[in-house]
Formats: C-alpha cells, structure tokens, sequence
C-alpha cells in the first residue's frame, strides 16, 4: 500500500491571513503580540503617510521619494511645477489629473512596525518564520525574560498580508541571547549565522490558480552585523529612526534600565523593522485616528509590566503618542476579584456613589440598616467566596471548577443619569453625564485578556460580542428597579465596563478558535462565564440593598417639595429689600421739627413692616451672599465656555495648523535660496538696517521662531496621551520642559534650573502637570518683564521626597507679590488678576493660578505660597501624597 503525502494550495495563505483576520487593527495587534514575544521594551507603529495626502509644496527629495514609489514622472510634471528649490501645485492643472494623483498617491503609504527585541537568526527565520503553523510558541511558551509569549498558533505573520502586499522585514539578533559562548565566557563567539538579516515576501506571489505552497517563494539575503539605524536607512531618508524618536517629542519612560532613552535607541543594536507596502487600505488621518482608538481598547486597563505600544503618523506628528489602556476615574462602584488556583474569590467592592454626607444621622441608627446593611456607609468592604458558594447549586459532577484556574477580573458601574428625584431618594453624588457617556461610548463591555492582550471580540462596541455575557437578556426578564427587591436588580450592560485577565498558563481549558475569533464555547468556558455572572452579581445585591433601604427611608422622611427653593428665595429677597431700607433710613434721618414725632415713630400699619428679629438679617445677609456668588460663578463659566470654544477650534484647525509650523521652520532659509543666484547679504554691506532686506528677513525668521514655538506648546497640549494618566518621571519631564523653552527664556535672560532625583516617578494625568507648571512659568516671564529690579533672574524647580509624601517647590528671583496684599492667597481665586493694560484695565484672565490651585487641590497637594522677603522673588511648594508615587 503506497503513502502519499498532503499538498498545500498556495491559497491557503490568503485564507490563513487576508481572510482570516478580519481588519487592520487585529492584524497589527497580532504583530505587536509578535514585538511582545520577542522580549522587546516597546513597540513603535509609525505610519508614513505623508506624501499620500496631496500637498501644497513639496521638497527635492520628497518628489524623488515619490517617483520611487511609482508615481509616473509625466503625472508629477503635470501636477507640481518647481519654483526655486520647491515644487509647488499647479493650480491650472485638469482636474482629471488631480484626480488620478490622488489615486495614485494613496499607493505611497508605508507602515512599519519596530521593535528592540530578540531579533531572529537565519535559522529561526528559516525553521520557524517561513513554517506555517509552527508549534514552538506552543512548548516553548516563556521568553526569556519570563514573559508569557501571547502567541501560540504560528499563524500570527499572516496578518502581514492583511495589511499590505508586499513586506521588508529587517532583523538583527541579540547576540547576548543566541550566542554559545566559547572557552573564555568573556569573548563569546559570534557566528556568521547571528548576522543581520533581511526578508521579502510579496503576498501577491500567493495568489493565482494551480500553485501549491512550494510554488512561492520569499527572498533572505544577511548583511554585516551593525545596527537597524544604519540597515534600515537610504539615500533618500525615507525611513530615520532617530528621527521617529524625535516625534516621540515628550514621552516620558519609565526606567532607563528597562525602556531605553534617545542615546541607547540611538545604539539600535538588535530588534526587527517590519516595512509594509503597497497597503490595501487607504491610511488617511480618520483611519489612523480609528486605529489609535481600537488599540487604546486592545491593551488592559493598567500598563503592561515593561511594554509599551506607541503609534506615531508622518501627516499630523503631534496627534498621537503613546497607547493607553481605558482607566476609569470617575465611577459609582468599583468590584475588584481575584481567584485563586484553589477555587476562591476574593472579591472587594468599592462605593462612590453615595454622598454620605447627605444622609441623615439617624437612618444609620435604624434597625433595618443595621440588619440588611451593616457594613455601610463604609466605602469598602471585602469577601472571600468559594467557586461552589457563587455557583450555589452547581453539581460539579465532572470537576469543572478545577479546571478554570486562577483569575483577575476588575469591573466598574457608571449610571448614564440620574434624575433628580432618585438623586434626592438614593442620596447620590452629582454625576458629569456627558462625560461618562462618552467614555462609556468607547470603553463599555467586559472584555478578556490573556498575558496581557486582548482576546478579542468580547465586550467590542458594535459587535454581536458586545454582551458575550447575556447581561441584557438577564435584565429584560427581570427588569426589576434598583430598589426592589435584592435579588431583582440586574444591571444592564451599556453602564458597565470590566477587563477579565486570563493566562495560558493558569487556564489552560481556554484555548483559541482556528479563527482566531473568540475562545473555544467548551464546558469549562461556559461554567466560567456563570461564575463571572456570579460575582458581578455580588455589586448588584450590595447596591440594591442599600437603595432599597434609603427608599424606604425617604418614603418615611420626604423632602420638600418643589417650588419651597423659590418660595424662600422670593421671601429672602423681600427681606433683603426691607434691610436696604432700614440701613438706608438710619444713615438719613430726618431733622426734628418742634412739635413733630419723629419718622420711625410711625406704626407700622402691617404685620410684614414690622422690625424683624436679628435672625432675619443674619439669612438675609447670607441669602446676599449667594446671589453675589450666583453671579461670580456665571461670570466664571462663561470665561470658561470661551477658553473651551477657543480650544476646540484649535483642536479642530491642529493639522493645518501642524503644517503651518513645518513651513514657518524653513520658508527663511527658502527664500535665502531663492535670492541667491541674485544678490547676497555683502551686497548690502554699509546699507542701513532699515534699508537691507537681509536684516528684514531675519526678523522675519525670529518671529517665525516665535509663532512656531506657541504652536508646538498648543499643539502639544492637544495630544490625546496626555490625557490620560500614566507613569512620569519628574525630572525628564522637567527637563524636557526646560528644553521646550530654553529659546524664550534665554531671550529674556532666565536660566531654569531643575532639581530632581532622576529615579522619582508620579502616576498623574501629564496634561495637569503641564497646566500646573506652565502657569507658573508663564507668570514668572511675566514678572520679569515688568520687573525694574536688575538682579539674577533663574527660576528653579526642586523635588524632595520623604516618607509620607512628594514635595515640589517652584521658586523665582522676580519682584514676587504686590507688597499690598493683606491676604497673598488671595492669587488663588478665580477672576483674580494683577495684569493690567496701560490705562489700568485688567486683561488677565484670572485663572491661572486658579487652575494651579484647583488642579493641587484635585491631588490633595496642598499648595503653599513659601515666605520670602519683599522684592526677593515668588516661591510656591505643592506636597503631592505618595499614593501618587508609581510603584515598580
């Protein structure tokens, strides 16, 4: 009986990758999972998109960079003429060429993908990159740094062709890790094997009838062992990473040790560059935009241990940044569970939806709180259960339960809205709606993670996996208000958001469809999903409980009624109106005439004129009061409506604007150019200043200096990592703020100097930071500048850490505070302002130090305005708590 072997269609590629993987973004993260193996610190997505966006002007070696992409020459003559050194838009050009350009130009998108890891050797690349299905993932499931490799099907470099025809896919090894070291360990060998590597495929070879897999071929050629700056880099420097590294512009890292700064990147000794072309989608800014979104939803909750995923585009430069996982801040209920390989749960429940205050005193005194709620109003409370007492009734006949293994699974409740009688009734705090709609939009759904990446598409907005859970279904059957019974409530599935973290390790029964679609629906999968159901019920039952008792206390207890807040504001102004005209008749009182009765002897011919008690004065000044507050605060919201009116148009102008700055940093040297066949600067020599265009032109070019600076400061201000909260190190990020306005301040003459221990690191919202400090800044220059004392001026800003907090001072040598003032704190009101024009208005906004202030007061940092002596300088201390302090 003969054996015959199996064949493979060539077509089996395209299944595995162009259709089986079903848009970008699950592509590129399962090449980030591949960066993520391979030990790497980091991952940069860099889409290089520019020159497919049509452009006003374009350089020398931007037009060759398109030629050599494929744009025919004689399209490109009709299209951009050259003027001096530029090519410019032929703005007579057919709109039919324009149009076909365009077309023609989307083709010139490149995505790369780098990373600093392992690198792979000719032999991994041969006996595993080019083996279709390879199992070592599979055995050899640990780098070498410990990590647990994300990957296991071998099938994860097939998304490469989702993305794009063809790959360049540079590698160099990390000798450190795949050499054998010879008799003396201190000079390892280096084989010729352990060479630089570089791979081609075209995925297009792949299609076409009657080819089997060994029909198509990819191409490897090695080159001297250097470093991915040098192999990567051509005549035409269309790909740079030191430039790349640049873009970053101001992430911070978190150790050097772990994530290498600019020097080591620069030393890019060992990693892989994947270069992707001829893209199949189109990349324009609402692509990348969506992308940037998708993977802020595909990396956990809280950062991955010494990994961190960047995604940078070539068209807008400052837009995007670092990607970060959906933190939650503002939430009603916080449930946190840990299970153990023993079958328990651990499970810990904070509340913040209550405002406690608010609440009666007595009500915690009933018998039924204390019955049915008595560890409230505590904000936390923890609980350890069995899997069996969640599961209550499970026969585990087959011994499931052992088999799911050890889990984390955070999960947060944020009510949408709330009325205003159920606010009244539940004693809730006030909620920003908008806000938690929009992050609730975006983030919403229980999702899975295994070692640290998404499994997708569970929890995924828009997708029938959305409630994977059955969370909706649970809730129309028993649609139950929250103050019902305790068992009746279930929450419905839009006001929830969660991350479940699985590993291959602890929950070996959870494998991968072929598809790559989701975990395989086994028995265990679906006893786990009963158990999640399980402990999520642990948040409802402790939030109707406590709604339940609180309704039944308003019931008994109601509060006025509508319409008692404008009866007493209307008597309050009454009263008001009567103190006016008391104080008014006492400071005019009429002369007596002989025989006349004085004017207050008059009867009152009502009960309302009669004098009133001291208490009524004492709630009619108050009442004053809070009107004049009202209107304080109306006056500071509309303020506040500009600003934000005047941020969103600059958010929303941010790429012309970005483009408006890349001209203002080159157009003096342009037209530098442009003149010198002509004339040059010795021309003018003996010319006055007024009379030489070349002193005219250097003008020109510092306050192009100028306006390009704020835009970079605004523009910077608009990226979207700085929104969110994350690790940073102090003193690189004063030192980068140093750096940034090191031009500005040494054309005033101010030295900034930083002092801060290079190890100390803060978990904060960057954005807060900037706002704090930049502030301060702005209003030490301006000290300076209105400043007749000539002395030494240095701004200085020292961080100390001790045991129980971080202290940060911000010192200056300018004139400090106006002599005048009685109360210095008083900078830290809204509206408050020393700036004056010269006439005497004020045209401060009056916020800048209130900001300062309600920003310290957001972190419970305490700000304190430090004594000085007069004319010495201003110096403020911000005493951050070490709860904010980064951990590891």
């Amino acid at each position: 009986m003969a054996k015959i072997p199996f064949n493979v269609s060539a077509r089996a590629a395209i299944l595995i990758g162009r259709e089986n993987i079903s848009n970008s973004k699950g592509a590129i993260i399962e090449l980030v999972k591949n960066c993520y193996d391979a030990d790497s610190n980091f991952c940069i997505i860099y889409v290089d998109n520019k020159l497919a966006i049509q452009h006003e002007k374009i350089s020398e070696q931007e037009k060759e960079r398109m030629l050599l992409g494929g744009i025919h020459p004689a399209y490109f003559k009709r299209i951009y003429k050259k003027i001096g050194t530029k090519y410019v838009l032929n703005s007579d050009a057919l709109p039919r060429y324009l149009s076909a350009f365009k077309k023609r130009a989307k083709s010139l998108s490149t995505l790369y993908i780098i990373d600093v890891g392992d690198g792979m050797p000719q032999d991994i690349i041969l006996n595993h990159w080019m083996t279709i299905g390879t199992d070592n993932k599979l055995f050899d499931y640990q780098t070498k740094s410990n990590r647990v490799k994300s990957g296991a099907k071998g099938i994860g470099r097939f998304a490469l062709d989702k993305l794009g025809a063809k790959c360049t896919m540079t590698t160099i090894p990390d000798v450190t890790k795949f050499v054998r070291s010879t008799s003396d360990s201190r000079s390892p060998s280096v084989p010729d094997e352990l060479s630089g590597n570089i791979w081609n495929v075209d995925w297009r070879d792949f299609e076409g009838g009657r080819k089997t897999i060994n029909d198509v071929t990819a191409t490897l050629d090695s080159f001297a062992n250097s470093d991915l700056i040098q192999s990567t880099r051509n005549e035409l420097h269309e790909f740079d990473l030191n430039a790349l590294w640049e873009q970053l512009g101001n992430v911070e890292y978190r150790n050097k040790e772990k994530l290498p700064g600019r020097d080591s990147f620069g030393n890019f000794s060992h990693g892989t560059v994947l270069k992707i072309s001829n893209l199949n989608d189109d990349w324009n800014s609402e692509l990348v935009a969506q992308v940037f979104r998708d993977l802020e939803i595909l990396v956990p909750p809280k950062d991955i241990e010494n990994f961190r995923i960047f995604l940078l585009s070539s068209s807008e430069p400052k837009e995007y940044g670092e990607i970060l996982g959906p933190e939650c801040e503002d939430f009603d209920y916080k449930l946190e569970a840990k299970a153990t390989g023993n079958q328990e749960v651990t499970i810990t429940i904070q509340r913040e939806e209550y405002d406690v205050g608010r609440i009666p005193p007595d009500f915690f005194e009933l018998e039924s709180t204390k019955k049915n709620i008595p560890n409230f109003p505590d904000k936390k409370w923890v609980r350890t259960y069995s899997f069996s007492e969640l599961l209550e009734g499970f026969l585990d006949k087959d011994d499931t339960l052992s088999k799911i293994g050890a889990f984390d699974f955070n999960f947060y409740f944020l009510k949408r809205s709330s009325t205003k009688k159920d606010t009244e009734r539940f004693f809730y705090k006030s909620i920003l709606e908008n806000s938690r709609k929009n992050w609730l939009n975006q983030f919403a759904g229980i999702k899975i993670y295994r070692d640290n990446f998404r499994v997708r598409p569970y929890g995924e907005a828009r997708e029938a996996a959305f409630d994977w859970l059955g969370l909706g279904l649970r809730q129309s059957s028993s649609p139950a208000g929250v103050a019902r019974d305790a068992r009746g409530y279930k929450v419905r599935p839009e006001s929830i958001a969660g991350a479940i973290k699985i590993s291959r390790l602890t929950n070996l029964e959870f494998e991968d469809k072929s598809s790559r679609d989701g975990l395989q629906e086994t028995k265990t999968f679906r006893v786990f999903k009963n158990l999640i159901i399980s402990i999520i019920g642990k948040f409802e039952e402790d939030r109707s409980a406590i709604a339940k008792e609180l309704s039944a206390y308003s019931k008994k207890n109601p509060p006025q009624e509508d319409g008692v807040d404008e009866e007493t504001e209307n008597l309050a102004k009454q009263i008001i109106e009567r103190e006016r005209e008391k104080r008014n008749q006492s400071t005019s009182k009429p002369l007596l005439v002989s025989g006349a009765a004085p004017a207050s002897s008059t009867r009152p011919e009502s009960r309302e004129e009669e004098p009133k008690p001291d208490e009524l004065a004492i709630l009619a000044k108050y009442a004053e009061g809070v009107t004049e507050e009202k209107d304080k605060l109306l006056e500071e919201q509309k303020l506040l409506r500009g600003m934000a009116s005047s941020g969103i148009v600059a958010a929303s102008f941010g790429h012309d604007l970005s483009k408006t700055k890349d001209s203002l940093e080159t157009r003096f040297d342009d037209l530098a150019n442009l003149f010198s066949p002509k004339v040059v600067p010795s021309d003018f020599d003996g010319v006055g200043e007024f009379d030489n265009p070349f002193e005219f032109m250097k003008e020109m070019k510092r306050d192009d200096r100028n306006i390009s600076m704020w835009l970079g400061f605004s523009l910077g201000f608009a990226r979207k990592d700085k929104r969110k909260r994350k690790q940073i190190f102090l003193d690189q990020f004063f030192k980068t703020m140093e750096i940034n306005w090191r031009e500005t301040l040494a054309e005033r003459g101010i030295v900034l100097d930083i002092e801060c221990p290079d190890d100390l690191k803060m978990r904060i919202f960057e954005i807060d930071f900037d706002s704090i400090f930049l502030n301060l800044l702005v209003n030490s220059i301006e000290a300076f500048k209105l400043s007749k004392i000539q002395n030494e001026r240095k701004v200085l800003i020292k961080c100390i850490e001790t045991t129980d907090q971080i202290r940060v001072e911000y010192r200056d040598t300018g004139p400090g505070l106006p002599s005048h003032l009685s109360d210095p704190n008083i900078i830290f009101k809204p509206m408050y302002t020393t700036k004056r024009d010269s006439v005497g208005q004020e045209v401060g906004t009056g916020l800048g130090m209130w900001i300062v202030k309600v920003i310290s007061d957001e972190y419970q940092a305490n700000v304190e305005l430090l004594p000085m002596l007069p004319n010495s300088g201003f110096s403020v201390a911000f005493n951050f708590q070490q709860k904010y302090k980064s951990k590891g």
